[in-house]
């Protein structure tokens, strides 16, 4: 993004919601970014009932997610590890390949 671009803002989906007030509830080290970033946005869908995105926010959020998806209800953990699969967010592992992890190319270069 360039020096006096606006960010694109997309309103949250019905998904995003649930985890935002699952993370809500969560537990975080003090003082911490992603616990800030997650009681802000609980707070926005609180009193706004509604709450937008950009996608920075929006990966950001799902890394959230997945970090502390072991706090998260087994049902949205799957909505989750779904999501991550699906969007391919920077920052978090990424599914293998279909024909295999790479553990063949490895065997053959020893």
């Amino acid at each position: 993004m360039k020096r006096g671009e606006v960010a694109l803002r997309a309103p949250t989906t019905a998904d995003e919601m649930l985890v935002v007030r699952a993370l809500a509830k969560c537990t975080f080290r003090p003082g911490s970014a992603d616990g800030r970033f997650c009681r802000d946005l609980a707070a926005e869908v609180k009193y706004h009932k509604k709450a937008s995105l950009t996608e920075g926010q929006r990966a950001y959020l799902w890394r959230v997610a997945y970090r502390y998806r072991l706090q998260l209800p087994p049902a949205l953990v799957a909505v989750v590890l779904a999501q991550v699969a699906a969007a391919r967010i920077p920052g978090l592992p990424q599914p293998a390949e279909a024909e295999g992890d790479g553990g063949e190319e490895r065997l053959a270069a020893e």
